[in-house]
C-alpha cells in the first residue's frame, strides 16, 4: 500500500489517513436518513459476551443503539438511505477502514462531482458525530499530551492473537509477544515521543517514534514486518509503523485520560472511590508459609529437560518459587476428586494455570508474577494487567476447551498437575455460559493497602491501571482478583 500510495501521489508523507470524526461528517448533511446497517466494533477485548464486533441489520435500525454501548464499542460500519431529487440514495462510511462509498452506478464526471462534494463535507468546520449515533464517537482528537504518559501498552484486540515479525536475521515464521514501554520520561504538553518494543523471545529491543498529532510511527520498527493470525490466518504483512497504525496501542497518562489512536477518552473510574484492597481475595495464601520474600517466579525444574515428568515434582518438591506456592495452596484446600489444575505456562497460554473447579462451576485462571519485595510500583502490575487482558479472551467461550486440548500433547511443559480424567467427563458436556469465570493476578510482592487519590503519582498511576484492569474484566462479565502480599511478612 505504501508502495502505491508514492506511484499515485507526488507528496504521499504528507497524505494522512482520514479518521472516523471526520468520516461522519459526510452524514451529517443527510435528510432524515434511515440507517439500514449499523456497525459497531469492540474498543477493547472480544468475549463470549462482548463479540469483537456486532452489527444491526433492518429498514430504520438507529434505535437499536443504546447510550450503554458507548463503554465498548466505537463505529464500525454504517450504511445509510436518504431522499435527494426524488430519488433513494445510499451512502455509507467505515470508521476502522476510512472508507466512504455509495451502491449507485454513475460517469465518471458524476463520480468526479461526488468525490469533490465528499472533500468539502470532510473538511467541514462542523462538530464530528454521526446524526442520531452520536455516543459511539470515539473520543476527541489531541495534538499533544494534556498529562504525562506513564504506560503504554499493546492494543487489547491484539491480546492472544499470534504475532509474527520478520527482518534482516529473524527466522521464518518467528511468533513473538511483543511488550511496548516508553524509553523515557515525557513531559504534558508534548507531541511526540519514543518507545522501545521488546521482543524477548529472539532477544530483541526496536525503538519506535510516536508523532500523537500526525497519529503516525516510526522509528526502527519500520523496517520490520509483522503480521497477526498465524500462519493459517495470516493477515497479511504490514511494515512495523503501520501495524501500530493499525492496531494503536493504548497510552495511560497521569491525569485519568486514556489515549487510542490519537484520540483522548476519559477513564470512568473516580479514584476517590476507589480502593484497590477490595480486589484483594477473599482467601489468599500466607506466601511466609511457603516461600521467602522476593522468591522467583518460577522453579528451575520447570523446563524442557524435565517435559514428561512435570506432573509429579509439584508435590514431591518443597516450594520455593510463587508457582509451587500457588499450586501447593490451591490442592491443600481443593476437594481433588472434582477438581482441575493444568499449567498452560509458556508460549500462547490462556494464564499461568487454569482451574476448573466442578461442584462449583468456577473457572480460574492465574498470572503469576515473582522477584519482588513487597511494595507499589507500575513494574509489579503491569505485565499482570497485559496478561489479564489476554485472558479475556477465553471467558464464556468454547475457545477455552479448544485451547486446553491443544496444548496437553504429553512430553510438552503445558500438562495436567491433576484431574485430567475429570477434564474428559466435563468437556463432553461443557457449556461455557454455565459457568463463572474469575482471572487471578498473583504478586506476593504486590501491596494493595494505599490511596491511589492522595497518594504519591506512583501510588495513582498503578491505580489508573489497576481500575482500567477491573472495568475491562467487568464488561466481560468476569471478575478480576488479586492473591497479594498479604501481610505475610
Amino acid at each position: 500500500m505504501k508502495e502505491l500510495r508514492e506511484v499515485v501521489v507526488e507528496d504521499s508523507e504528507e497524505l494522512r489517513r482520514v479518521d472516523g470524526g471526520q468520516l461522519s461528517r459526510v452524514l451529517q448533511s443527510l435528510e432524515n436518513p434511515k440507517y439500514r446497517v449499523t456497525g459497531m466494533t469492540n474498543t477493547s477485548i472480544a468475549s463470549g459476551s462482548q463479540p469483537g464486533y456486532k452489527a444491526y441489520y433492518g429498514d430504520d435500525v438507529q434505535g437499536a443503539v443504546h447510550h450503554s454501548d458507548a463503554r465498548n464499542y466505537a463505529h464500525g460500519h454504517t450504511l445509510a438511505t436518504f431522499e435527494s431529487d426524488e430519488e433513494t440514495v445510499t451512502r455509507g462510511v467505515s470508521s476502522g477502514k476510512a472508507k466512504v462509498w455509495s451502491n449507485s452506478k454513475a460517469s465518471i464526471e458524476e463520480l468526479k462531482q461526488w468525490c469533490d462534494s465528499l472533500v468539502e463535507r470532510l473538511t467541514a468546520d462542523t462538530e464530528s458525530g454521526i446524526q442520531n449515533l452520536e455516543s459511539l464517537d470515539p473520543g476527541d482528537p489531541v495534538d499533544c499530551f494534556a498529562a504525562s504518559p506513564f504506560a503504554v501498552t499493546l492494543h487489547p484486540k491484539l491480546a492472544g492473537t499470534p504475532i509474527e515479525i520478520a527482518g534482516d536475521n529473524i527466522a521464518d515464521d518467528t511468533t513473538v509477544k511483543p511488550d511496548l514501554t516508553i524509553e523515557t520520561d515525557v513531559a504534558a504538553s508534548s507531541d511526540s515521543l519514543t518507545a522501545v518494543m521488546r521482543f524477548e523471545e529472539i532477544d530483541l529491543e526496536v525503538s519506535c517514534s510516536y508523532d500523537l498529532a500526525a497519529d503516525s510511527w516510526g522509528g526502527e520498527i519500520s523496517d520490520f514486518e509483522v503480521a497477526t493470525g498465524g500462519p493459517r490466518r495470516r493477515s497479511g504483512w504490514m511494515d512495523g509503523d503501520e501495524f501500530l497504525e493499525e492496531h494503536p496501542p493504548v497510552f495511560f497518562l497521569e491525569n485519568g485520560e486514556i489515549i487510542i489512536g490519537g484520540k483522548q477518552h476519559s477513564s470512568e473510574t473516580d479514584l476517590s472511590r476507589f480502593d484497590p484492597a477490595t480486589f484483594t481475595a477473599t482467601s489468599s495464601p500466607d506466601w511466609g508459609e511457603y516461600i521467602q520474600e522476593g522468591a522467583d517466579e518460577k522453579p528451575d525444574w520447570y523446563n524442557s529437560d524435565n517435559e514428561g515428568t512435570l506432573a509429579n515434582r509439584w508435590e514431591n518438591n518443597d516450594p520455593s518459587t510463587v508457582f509451587e506456592a500457588l499450586v501447593r495452596w490451591l490442592m491443600e484446600r481443593r476437594d481433588l476428586d472434582e477438581y482441575v489444575l493444568f499449567c498452560d505456562d509458556e508460549g500462547g497460554e490462556a494464564a499461568d494455570f487454569i482451574e476448573f473447579c466442578v461442584d462449583e462451576r468456577d473457572i480460574n485462571l492465574y498470572h503469576c508474577k515473582g522477584g519482588y519485595s513487597a511494595g507499589v510500583s507500575l513494574g509489579r502490575f503491569k505485565d499482570i494487567y497485559q496478561q489479564t487482558v489476554r485472558s479475556l479472551r477465553y471467558v464464556d467461550k468454547m475457545k477455552l476447551v479448544d485451547h486446553v486440548d491443544k496444548r496437553r500433547t504429553p512430553g510438552t511443559l503445558q500438562h495436567f498437575i491433576c484431574g485430567e480424567k475429570q477434564y474428559d467427563e466435563l468437556k463432553a458436556e461443557f457449556n461455557p455460559a454455565t459457568w463463572d469465570y474469575t482471572i487471578y493476578g498473583v504478586n506476593p510482592g504486590f501491596r494493595t493497602d494505599f490511596d491511589p487519590e492522595s497518594g504519591t503519582q506512583s501510588h495513582r498511576n498503578v491505580g489508573r491501571l489497576l481500575s482500567e484492569c477491573v472495568e475491562q474484566v467487568d464488561q466481560c462479565n468476569a471478575e478480576f482478583k488479586l492473591l497479594d502480599w498479604n501481610d505475610s511478612w
